[in-house]
């Protein structure tokens, strides 16, 4: 296996599928608890959210990738994008948050 399957995710299945379950627990607590307490909660809640929505799709899509891209180098490139467009959306919604009117 290539050290670059294991950016940003552990290589356990079990591992990937408790980290899934938290993330949608996370959205399923924060997004609603945003909407009902307002302002204050709102912005963090927000910012929360910078994190976890990239990172529960991020989950998802390395398990499409490793089950569906059979070439093992092929795997790790498309590992690698996937990555990439991760830290790109996390950076994009956080200073999305953070800098405009939310």
């Amino acid at each position: 296996k290539h050290a670059v399957q294991d950016l940003l995710l552990p290589a356990k299945a079990s591992a990937v599928k408790h980290l899934l379950h938290n993330t949608s627990v996370a959205l399923a607590a924060v997004v609603p608890a945003a909407l009902i307490v307002g302002s204050p909660v709102s912005t963090i809640a927000d910012v929360a959210l910078s994190f976890v929505i990239p990172y529960h799709a991020h989950i998802g899509m390395r398990s499409v990738i490793v089950d569906y891209v059979p070439n093992p180098s092929t795997q790790g490139i498309a590992i690698m994008g996937l990555a990439g467009v991760t830290l790109l959306t996390t950076g994009a919604l956080l200073k999305f948050n953070l800098t405009d009117i939310g």
